[in-house]
């Protein structure tokens, strides 16, 4: 996560990019990718960008809070899937 931090930074300041532009990889269409996890350590990612302070802040304990970020799902609400094909677009 930290390499790809820095050179997401040196892209960010070539190119003036705004926080809100950073979208991950299991943003796009994440059902119809197989090599999505919740193995990425976005708070570590974003905590080194400067992006986000607060975003990971929740009552869940550990063990509770890898439940939600490893678990496989197929379906997505439709808010979801609305965004992610604006976003395939």
């Amino acid at each position: 996560e930290e390499a790809v931090a820095a050179l997401c930074q040196m892209i960010i300041n070539r190119w003036n990019i705004l926080p809100k532009n950073i979208v991950s990889h299991a943003d796009f269409l994440m059902a119809d990718k197989t090599d999505v996890s919740g193995y990425f350590d976005y708070k570590l990612f974003y905590a080194a960008l400067g992006f986000y302070p607060g975003l990971y802040i929740t009552s869940l304990p550990v063990s509770e809070q890898t439940n939600v970020l490893y678990q496989s799902s197929t379906t997505f609400n439709s808010a979801v899937l609305t965004l992610q094909q604006q976003l395939h677009q």
